[in-house]
């Protein structure tokens, strides 16, 4: 999964919470690898239907930049994230600033076509 955000402030996580009728879930074996642009998030954890990305250790995430956030499994492992409905679904989108509670959020809306 990949989409594209800027912030009004510093962040130091991103949130993207999967409504529950998408049914959303990770196979135990499966490791994310998550991150903004070229640079991988010091950590990404998913606990029920919200995946957290953590800002890079190298840089800052600058307010004046459009970042690509992404969301895959390491070393391509199949499979990842896994969706158990099919639909036109909404996450939400949540911002943390500096450790305070939620500055932000945003909506992202996604299709996940039925398998063949």
């Amino acid at each position: 999964m990949r989409f594209r955000l800027n912030f009004s402030n510093t962040i130091e996580y991103v949130e993207v919470v999967f409504p529950p009728a998408a049914s959303v879930s990770l196979p135990a074996n499966a490791i994310l690898q998550c991150g903004f642009g070229n640079h991988l998030a010091s950590t990404c954890t998913m606990t029920g239907n919200t995946v957290r990305i953590n800002k890079p250790k190298e840089i800052v995430l600058t307010t004046s930049n459009y970042y690509e956030v992404f969301i895959t499994t390491k070393c391509g492992a199949s499979p990842g994230i896994t969706f158990g409905a099919a639909g036109f679904f909404t996450a939400t989108i949540n911002f943390s600033n500096s450790g305070i509670a939620t500055t932000e959020t945003s909506n992202l809306d996604f299709t996940i076509y039925p398998s063949s």
